[in-house]
């Protein structure tokens, strides 16, 4: 996993932006779950698929304790409705996290509370398939 602020040219050169960084994780070969993405102080969030990602997809998994101890509790995200949080997602696609919000005004993101995820595939991948996180506040 990386993570990068992410960087503007301006007329004095790049500047690196405190509101927004990508990070990379994987879901490994014969596995179905990616690494831990820390969400902390991000509200909003898209998903860069790799062009050969298994599947048409993904459920989001949660903990709070992931940076506390070695084996973190993880726990499937549900809407307040009692929904499981599923998402649509295809190869070599970027996808929008804007489902999860509330399509009014984005005033009541789901995300916000979020300190640690990860992303959980329905189908296992043949591969290790590396999946760019864009976040932003």
């Amino acid at each position: 996993m990386y993570a990068t602020l992410v960087r503007v040219l301006g007329k004095n050169g790049f500047k690196e932006l405190q509101h927004a960084k990508i990070e990379e994780v994987t879901i490994p070969e014969d596995g179905d779950t990616s690494d831990a993405i820390d969400m902390q102080g991000f509200l909003y969030c898209a998903l860069e698929m790799p062009g050969d990602f298994d599947g048409t997809s993904i459920n989001l998994e949660a903990s709070n304790d992931y940076h506390l101890t070695d084996s973190p509790t993880w726990k499937s995200v549900y809407d307040d409705n009692g929904t499981e949080i599923e998402i649509t997602v295809g190869a070599d696609r970027v996808v929008v996290l804007a489902h999860i919000n509330d399509k009014v005004n984005n005033s009541n993101n789901l995300l916000g509370p979020l300190h640690y995820m990860r992303i959980k595939s329905v189908t296992t991948q043949t591969e290790d398939r590396k999946i760019k996180v864009m976040l932003s506040r």
